[in-house]
């Protein structure tokens, strides 16, 4: 969605003119068809009031059954583009102070959140997640929403008695090295080179990174435990690497791991 003021969205999206979605979404109403939406939040564009009214207008909509709120994320490929920018602490903490009012609202009104927030603003705002339970109903993990609070709860208490190194993205990776804290695992943090320093999530992550990294860190390890993100359907990286070709480059063997609560 990103906006719903027609003028604003054309601009979002590269247009010259505007482009209206509301009559979309009623349309799909119309004909009996549900919607998951999706903003994706852009300092000073879309964000302050005109996140408000985006939350609101779709709040309207029935056919709206869950709406997710999530950062921009920027590579390294922008020449040319439309100067944008990363959201800092203090606006990640109006993002979610919007979003916790409306969140609110759903609970009163519909007995469930509706509108969830993407887990980089919780770590951007430096603000505690949300319990796992929280996301019972949330149907957007694979947007970044409720997978890193849900990872938490799995883990909490957990002991762990294997060994091996685990890798993830930078954003995740000392929330990981903290639920893996005095165990023999080693977490590797790789710096995502193909996408760019602003891009921390695990599910961007290419082959090539993940095997420069862990050949920089030296760890002298038999097994390397992938995050199942990074992965495509058909079991290949960006760069399409498989889990079992970057094992051979590391000479270990390749794990793929749906999250860090699966280790042993």
């Amino acid at each position: 969605v990103q906006a719903t003021d027609p003028v604003l969205r054309g601009r979002l999206l590269g247009h010259r003119s505007p482009m209206p979605v509301l009559h979309n979404i009623d349309r799909l109403a119309a004909k009996g068809i549900s919607v998951q939406a999706q903003v994706v939040e852009i300092p000073h564009w879309n964000d302050g009031d005109v996140l408000e009214q985006t939350i609101s207008d779709l709040w309207s909509r029935e056919n709206v059954q869950i709406l997710g709120i999530v950062p921009v994320g920027l590579t390294r490929w922008r020449e040319g583009l439309e100067a944008l920018r990363r959201p800092d602490r203090v606006q990640a903490a109006a993002t979610l102070s919007t979003i916790e009012k409306w969140q609110q609202k759903a609970m009163k009104e519909r007995g469930r959140p509706w509108v969830f927030a993407g887990d980089e603003y919780y770590i951007l705002a430096e603000q505690e997640f949300p319990p796992g339970e929280f996301y019972r109903t949330c149907t957007l993990h694979a947007n970044g929403i409720g997978l890193i609070p849900v990872m938490l709860e799995q883990c909490s208490g957990k002991t762990y008695t294997g060994r091996g190194t685990v890798v993830t993205g930078e954003l995740a990776a000392p929330l990981i090295s903290g639920i893996l804290k005095g165990s023999n695992y080693r977490v590797t943090a790789v710096p995502n080179r193909l996408l760019g320093a602003s891009v921390g999530v695990a599910g961007l992550l290419s082959g090539a990174d993940v095997i420069d990294a862990v050949k920089r860190e030296g760890f002298e390890e038999d097994v390397i435990y992938l995050p199942s993100a990074m992965f495509n359907h058909q079991g290949v990286t960006l760069d399409e690497f498989t889990a079992e070709e970057i094992g051979k480059r590391l000479d270990m063997t390749a794990v793929v791991l749906d999250t860090p609560g699966d280790l042993v």
